[in-house]
């Protein structure tokens, strides 16, 4: 019971740290406009007129990627931890809620977030009711694998879903430099930087493109 009760406490201050985490994002983004209004007297202050409306440029695909990311990986988080819940009442399976919650916010962390939620619940069912342990565990991945097949794919953009690779680098690199924060808005981050190389990258394309066609014409 003691390990149980440490391991337990330990995993819901780290929720804890997400959910801090999460309300600042999502104050970030409702005061949009008193930030960006800030921000831009700043930029118009140091930078040029041509700058400055790149810059706004990249902030305004930031948010709306911020915006759509996070609302949708709530709203997923939200389904599958209902699902888990509805489940492990039918099965009997002690402390729902609790698995629920951990469900909930496990989501909220790509890759990792489910893993590491589905290895805790696994052992702490373990721990307390060895024959329940399988029971738990198939529920888990079954909500997990109906949220990745079927609510992801359908609500979440495919710029905001980058392959498992990519998904990883990013998350690690973002946990090692800005903690929890850094795991939250790193997939929106990624696709704004992503969509802004690459527009820049075929600019680049279409002028060398444009440059030959006009010096082989002459």
């Amino acid at each position: 019971p003691t390990i149980i009760l440490n391991l337990v406490m330990t995993v819901l201050g780290e929720f804890y740290n997400i959910l801090i985490g999460l309300i600042i994002s999502i104050y970030l983004i409702i005061s949009r406009r008193e930030f960006g209004s800030i921000f831009g007297k700043i930029f118009m202050a140091f930078f040029s007129k041509k700058s400055t409306r790149r810059i706004t440029m990249f902030l305004n695909r930031l948010y709306i990627n911020l915006t759509e990311y996070l609302s949708i990986r709530v709203m997923s988080s939200l389904y599958i931890a209902c699902m888990c819940y509805a489940l492990c009442w039918i099965f009997r399976i002690p402390f729902y809620p609790l698995i629920a919650l951990f469900i909930f916010f496990g989501n909220l962390i790509p890759v990792f977030g489910p893993v590491i939620v589905t290895i805790v619940l696994s052992v702490i069912m373990l721990l307390y009711k060895m024959w329940l342990a399988p029971l738990l565990l198939g529920i888990i991945i079954f909500v997990q694998v109906f949220d990745t097949l079927f609510i992801e794919r359908t609500m979440l953009s495919k710029r905001l879903r980058p392959n498992i690779g990519v998904t990883i680098v990013i998350v690690i690199i973002s946990f090692m430099m800005f903690s929890i924060m850094g795991i939250l808005l790193c997939i929106p981050v990624y696709a704004t930087l992503y969509t802004d190389f690459q527009s820049r990258v075929n600019k680049i394309i279409s002028k060398r493109e444009k440059t030959k066609d006009t010096l082989s014409s002459t």
